[in-house]
């Protein structure tokens, strides 16, 4: 093709001449009373069809709507893009809660009550900006007129809190130690986590169960992280397992000796109450009734008190399943009272 010759293109028939046939729409920016003659710009060809892609790429996405994401609290803004015409509505959820005129400043007319004092207008009202948002205000917000539209998608999330790492079950043996560690955080709704070891993925979900080998020749364990995530914060925890399952362990079993101390006085109480009101046993018994609920108190105290343990726990003293560490078996504690107690009661039948 020589300089002289050009490419004509035929708006009315949506064709081009010289052999090659392609369709377009160019309605919106070349005139239908005309015939365009180009010289020497095979680049307006390419121009033209991207123009026209943009421009059926920005209805589908207006149609669709833009989702944003915010914090409870704060503030956002819907900003719109080559926005045309005088007036505008805004509505939430399908009902009108905005009317705009355009200009400097705006003229606005705000129909629900709920935003009132919380909306501010940016760039002469080609903008709306919703301050204070509340979990009430997610849902789609549409801007509209006659020749003009847009959507948003608006979630209003909370900002996560540390999560927190509980130890709900371990088991020991001399090798190694199994525990399950559960992640949580408030509130749980649309968040995600994630627990690393060294910096490593270990996993995607709440709970993670973990191995530990327990060989001297090992080195110390390093600590896990869990991190909670939603779409507007992040937050993490790093624990030591064997740390924390000890300590779970240690606090729930002091709450039980306490409750347990505070019964055997409760009961000791009780028989003292009754061999001085009802006179039915004599006096010589009472040191026997103390002794036994003394045994018992001694026994819980020294006993049954679980140790703190470090994150390293040695072989022989780590925990077994459905054990505590450092508390020995109930039974023998139990048949000691047993039989200091039927002493006593034969002693009383042959009336020492």
């Amino acid at each position: 093709m020589d300089a002289e010759e050009g490419i004509r293109m035929d708006i009315r028939n949506n064709s081009f001449s010289k052999g090659v046939v392609m369709h377009w729409h160019t309605s919106s920016y070349l005139s239908r009373a005309h015939t365009a003659t180009l010289r020497g710009q095979p680049d307006m060809f390419w121009w033209l069809l991207l123009t026209s892609l943009l421009q059926q790429a920005s209805k589908v996405c207006a149609s669709d709507g833009m989702d944003v994401a915010a914090a409870e609290g704060k503030s956002v803004t819907f900003h719109l893009q080559n926005l045309i015409g005088e007036n505008l509505v805004w509505s939430f959820r399908g009902e009108p809660i905005l009317f705009i005129k355009l200009g400097a400043p705006p003229e606005v007319t705000v129909t629900d009550k709920s935003f009132m004092s919380r909306v501010v207008f940016p760039s002469n009202g080609s903008s709306l900006t919703i301050l204070q948002l509340r979990r009430s205000d997610s849902g789609t917000y549409l801007a509209k007129n006659n020749e003009f539209k847009m959507k948003f998608i608006l979630h209003v999330y909370r900002e996560l809190s540390e999560p927190t790492v509980s130890c709900t079950r371990w088991n020991c043996s001399a090798e190694s130690c199994s525990y399950m560690l559960h992640c949580s955080v408030d509130p749980p709704e649309d968040s995600s986590f994630f627990w690393s070891y060294n910096e490593q993925p270990e996993s995607e979900e709440p709970e993670l169960l973990v191995v530990e080998r327990q060989h001297p020749a090992d080195p110390d364990p390093l600590p896990y992280t869990c991190t909670a995530k939603n779409p507007i914060s992040s937050r993490n925890t790093t624990v030591f397992p064997s740390a924390l399952c000890a300590d779970t362990f240690s606090s729930r079993h002091t709450v039980t000796i306490v409750g347990f101390v505070i019964g055997l006085l409760s009961l000791l109480a009780i028989i003292i109450i009754a061999i001085k009101l009802k006179g039915k046993v004599r006096c010589p018994q009472l040191p026997a009734c103390v002794t036994v609920c003394g045994l018992l108190l001694m026994g819980a105290l020294c006993h049954f008190y679980p140790g703190r343990r470090s994150h390293n726990l040695p072989g022989p003293a780590s925990p077994r399943a459905g054990r505590v560490p450092g508390s020995p078996s109930f039974f023998p504690c139990l048949f000691l009272v047993t039989e200091i107690h039927r002493k006593t009661i034969h002693q009383h039948s042959l009336g020492v």
